[in-house]
């Protein structure tokens, strides 16, 4: 009798399934594997994108930080301008509906700055100019009660040719005049009409001819 013989494929045939049994977790960690890096990478751009949006916004915040830097800054400049243009301001009433306004600047500058100042008043205005003998009396008490150091005080007036006086800020020729007569003047010593505020002199208070280049106070004619 003869003796069955063992059958020694069956060893390989396990060893296969096994193998194909321990490469089923291997694929499914290396998909979970993937996973995460996909999502890593995907929080890493959004992380990115925030650190770039956030820059963005830092910017502008500082931008609009320096945009309301400079705008407070101007409005106290506008601010300070307006307070300096309204201090020392006195005005008349020149009828029952109207008033003229008046700033003696103490301030000595030759008179092309000294014009442009009053010019540049919000609402407009000029150097003065003197058309009446209680006009003359308002601007006299105006320079008496201040406090000054100021002997000439620029006018609007000037000689447009030998002996023709007119206000430059209103147009019109001196039909009322206060001239010195101790010294006696215009005497042509130059084209522009100052009030001589020197209390040594007679003509104290009266006008006086002399140049544009000379630093005076002036007196702003204002609506």
């Amino acid at each position: 009798m003869s003796v069955p013989r063992l059958v020694v494929w069956t060893c390989p045939v396990w060893i296969v399934l096994l193998g194909r049994l321990a490469a089923q977790p291997t694929t499914t960690m290396c998909s979970a594997s993937d996973n995460n890096d996909r999502q890593v990478s995907l929080l890493e751009e959004t992380h990115s994108t925030l650190q770039s949006i956030d820059r963005r916004l830092q910017e502008q915040i500082e931008r609009q930080t320096s945009l309301i830097k400079e705008t407070n800054s101007m409005l106290m400049s506008i601010g300070k301008t307006l307070q300096d243009q309204n201090e020392g301001v006195k005005c008349r009433q020149t009828n029952d509906e109207n008033r003229t306004c008046y700033k003696f600047v103490l301030s000595k500058v030759i008179r092309s700055k000294a014009r442009a100042y009053c010019q540049g008043f919000r609402n407009g205005g000029d150097l003065v100019s003197i058309e009446s003998e209680n006009e003359q009396i308002f601007l006299a008490e105006l320079i008496l009660e201040t406090k000054h150091d100021c002997p000439m005080v620029y006018t609007s007036g000037r000689e447009v040719k030998r002996g023709a006086w007119v206000w430059e800020a209103t147009g019109r020729p001196f039909n009322y005049t206060a001239w010195s007569v101790d010294p006696p003047e215009p005497d042509n010593s130059g084209g522009i009409c100052y009030i001589w505020n020197h209390i040594r002199v007679k003509g104290w208070m009266t006008w006086d001819d002399w140049n544009d280049y000379e630093k005076a106070c002036f007196i702003c004619e204002l609506p």
